[in-house]
């Protein structure tokens, strides 16, 4: 629970999901790209992460799709995930398509629960001695605002932001 709750975190820095959309994320809402960046040097490339958020899960109804840099969380909560899935399914039972399995879940089928991320949040709040935790309504929705900002000091234009974030 753990593990999944802090890539859940991690997730929603990378990403700016809404916690409905990122509860209902499956695996086979993302595709894995490695891309060469316009202008950086021959041969190097970035992984990045197409996330396809569903109409049926998004707040306003409509399928959106973007890329972001994955830094890896993606793919290690993959390794992980699949690691612990095949690894139970050895009694010779046909196994449901991984694909299908939400990504932030303990069991594949049922999400983690918002008390699980909250407390989890809590906890490296409390491991990073953030000051003025109680006037400062830091909740892990914050992780969202944070997206926002970072893209427009990148220098987005508020058409992607809005375009990304589905708002």
């Amino acid at each position: 629970t753990k593990v999944i709750a802090s890539y859940y975190m991690l997730t929603a820095i990378i990403t700016g999901l809404r916690r409905g959309e990122q509860l209902q994320l499956t695996w086979s809402d993302t595709e894995w790209l490695e891309k060469q960046i316009k202008g950086e040097e021959e041969g190097e490339t970035h992984s990045l992460v197409k996330i396809t958020v569903r109409g049926e899960t998004s707040k306003v109804g409509k399928t959106r799709v973007f890329v972001v840099r994955d830094l890896e969380y993606f793919s290690d909560l993959y390794t992980f995930q699949s690691a612990r899935y095949f690894a139970a399914k050895k009694d010779g039972k046909t196994a449901r398509t991984f694909g299908k399995t939400l990504i932030f879940s303990i069991d594949g089928i049922a999400p983690i629960t918002p008390r699980v991320i909250l407390y989890h949040f809590g906890v490296i709040l409390d491991l990073c001695d953030v000051e003025s935790r109680d006037t400062r309504n830091l909740v892990p929705y914050s992780f969202r605002h944070y997206f926002i900002t970072d893209m427009i000091n990148k220098g987005a234009s508020p058409t992607q932001v809005a375009e990304t974030c589905g708002t």
